[in-house]
C-alpha cells in the first residue's frame, strides 16, 4: 500500500520537498542566528553542509535500501535469463532497474579488469595447487635415492 501511495504521490513529495522544505529549513534557520545574536555559525553559506531533503519511502529510513536492493536482484534475476535469450545487453537491463528503483549501483559490480585479475589468480592458484604434489613426490624420490646410495656407501 506504501508503496502505490509513493508512486501515487511521488510527484508531489518532490516538488514539496524541493519547493517548501529546504526553504523552510533555510528560514528558521536564519531566524535562530538572528534571535541569537549570530552565536550559531553561517554553515550554509560556508558550504560546510549541504542541505539534502528526503521524502517518500526513501525517507523511512535503511529498510528502504534493503528493500532496494532485495527488488534489483530478484527483478534482475528473473530479468536477466530472458535478456540473454533474446540477445538483449544484460549491462543496459541492469542500469534501467536500478534507475527505476533510485539505486546506486556505482562500485556493486566487478569491472572486466577485476573479473580479469580473478580469473588470472584463480588460474595460478590452480596450477599452484597441482605443480606442489609433484615437487613434494620427486623431493622425496630424491631424499629416498639418496638415502639408498648411503646405506650401500656404508654396507661397502
Amino acid at each position: 500500500m506504501t508503496q502505490d501511495l509513493e508512486e501515487a504521490l511521488g510527484n508531489h513529495y518532490s516538488l514539496m520537498a524541493k519547493e517548501f522544505q529546504l526553504a523552510y529549513v533555510k528560514l528558521v534557520y536564519f531566524h535562530l542566528k538572528k534571535k541569537y545574536k549570530n552565536a550559531l555559525p553561517d554553515l550554509l553559506k560556508e558550504k560546510s553542509i549541504k542541505l539534502t531533503i528526503t521524502t517518500g519511502l526513501e525517507a523511512l529510513g535503511r529498510s528502504s535500501d534493503l528493500n532496494k536492493l532485495v527488488t534489483f536482484f530478484d527483478v534482475t534475476g528473473k530479468l536477466a535469463q530472458s535478456a540473454q535469450l533474446l540477445g538483449a545487453k544484460t549491462d543496459k537491463l541492469i542500469a534501467l532497474v536500478s534507475a527505476s528503483l533510485n539505486l546506486d549501483t556505482t562500485g556493486m559490480f566487478y569491472t572486466e579488469e577485476e573479473k580479469q585479475q580473478m580469473q588470472q589468480q584463480a588460474q595460478q592458484q590452480a596450477a599452484e595447487q597441482n605443480v606442489m604434489p609433484n615437487l613434494i613426490n620427486q623431493a622425496g624420490g630424491l631424499l629416498k635415492q639418496q638415502m639408498q646410495n648411503q646405506t650401500e656407501q656404508e654396507g661397502v
